[in-house]
């Protein structure tokens, strides 16, 4: 059986965030269909709230905690290095606010990606997105219905060929802001390596952007910001009092 390693980055900092953060891995266990293998990445304030003993978890997962926020950049390139070593087939991003509509959404995902072929990056047709990408209509490719992405691929519930990323020496780029940049570097690369970023046309996936910010306009604030602020690390000097 080809080998998924799945990762999730949150920063769940209020009891509506942490109720959707906690429904999603309730469901993405539930209905996903195929085994994988999971890493929590709790970023403050989440980090502060959960810890090893509260942390929600399934029978194959683990948590992460950090004391400051390294943003989606540094994770995916260590979770790409991660599988690399660990000999995973693909890599699974998801979004801690992920709501899942197609039952058996891994097992379908993993199966289109082995008849697609290696030059894929694989989505669900992400239902509720305030500004869906630009996309064509559905075509079928050795038997599998997709639309194909123009320009980016989001990262809300996103399947990597672990193999085809590594040996085409794809590094997200720790310069973009903390929480920008991931899906039009993903995005750049395909385009410049041949690869084609696709939805699914049968399996879903539910992302409802207004209804969480009407929900949760504190959270999103700060989310606005993390779109203009790259991750600066703490100089090793400057904590140990060395100019």
């Amino acid at each position: 059986m080809l080998g998924v390693l799945g990762y999730v980055v949150t920063r769940a900092n209020s009891e509506q965030r942490r109720k959707e953060f906690e429904g999603m891995l309730k469901d993405m266990e539930e209905t996903a269909g195929y085994p994988l293998y999971l890493y929590a990445h709790y970023l403050p304030p989440a980090s502060e709230f959960y810890n090893v003993a509260n942390a929600p978890i399934f029978h194959n997962s683990c948590g992460l905690m950090y004391n400051e926020n390294v943003g989606q950049h540094v994770i995916f390139n260590n979770m790409l290095m991660y599988a690399k070593e660990c000999n995973y087939d693909y890599l699974l991003r998801l979004d801690d606010d992920c709501k899942f509509v197609t039952k058996d959404w891994l097992k379908m995902m993993v199966e289109a990606a082995e008849k697609l072929g290696d030059n894929f990056i694989i989505s669900p047709t992400i239902q509720g997105l305030t500004y869906p990408p630009e996309r064509s209509e559905p075509v079928e490719y050795n038997g599998v219905k997709i639309k194909v992405l123009y320009s980016a691929i989001g990262g809300i519930c996103r399947l990597h060929n672990v193999n085809d990323l590594v040996k085409n020496n794809y590094i997200s780029d720790v310069r973009c802001p903390l929480g920008s940049g991931d899906a039009t570097g993903i995005g750049k690369w395909a385009i410049a390596n041949n690869r084609y970023m696709v939805y699914l046309e049968k399996v879903k996936v539910k992302h409802n952007t207004k209804k969480q910010i009407e929900a949760d306009p504190e959270y999103h604030k700060w989310h606005d910001l993390y779109q203009h602020v790259p991750y600066i690390p703490v100089n090793i000097g400057e904590v140990n009092g060395v100019s």
